[in-house]
């Protein structure tokens, strides 16, 4: 897509001086883009890439829209199909955000571990074992479960 894009924090500027016309939301493939006019330039909304900013949902852009102040806008769905090659899906970002769930469940299971070991050693009632006959032991156990 060659538009020129506009970044967020710019057309929250123009929108509070008063300077946009008109604003639009555009159906393309894959998603729809917040198209709007000041002056005589007619911009879209930027993503964080300076590409146009694709949204998924009608819903998205015009919650930008309103969060920005555009209380009115156009709707152009005429473009819109809901397969594209532009439109990025990102399963990655799903798995690293389920492992970074786990990581801290676990992190968290294994520091409330290490606590409860810590007290249990502190504690004036904990019996201490030396690890020769500790191990010897075991051995003994594992040869009995073996035969």
């Amino acid at each position: 897509m060659n538009a020129k894009t506009v970044k967020l924090a710019t057309l929250r500027e123009l929108v509070e001086a008063g300077s946009v016309r008109s604003a639009a939301i555009i159906g393309l493939p894959g998603g729809y883009a917040v198209h709007v006019r000041y002056g005589t330039s007619d911009r879209a909304l930027a993503a964080r890439t300076g590409e146009v900013r694709i949204f998924s949902k009608i819903d998205g852009a015009a919650k930008t829209l309103r969060g920005l102040g555009v209380v009115k806008a156009e709707l152009d769905t005429s473009g819109y199909s809901p397969v594209s090659v532009l439109s990025k899906r990102r399963p990655d970002r799903t798995q690293a955000l389920k492992d970074a769930h786990n990581s801290a469940l676990h992190d968290k299971w294994f520091r409330s571990q290490v606590e409860m070991a810590l007290t249990e050693a502190d504690s004036p009632d904990a019996v201490w074992h030396e690890h020769d006959v500790m191990f010897d032991a075991l051995e003994r156990e594992l040869v009995r479960a073996r035969a």
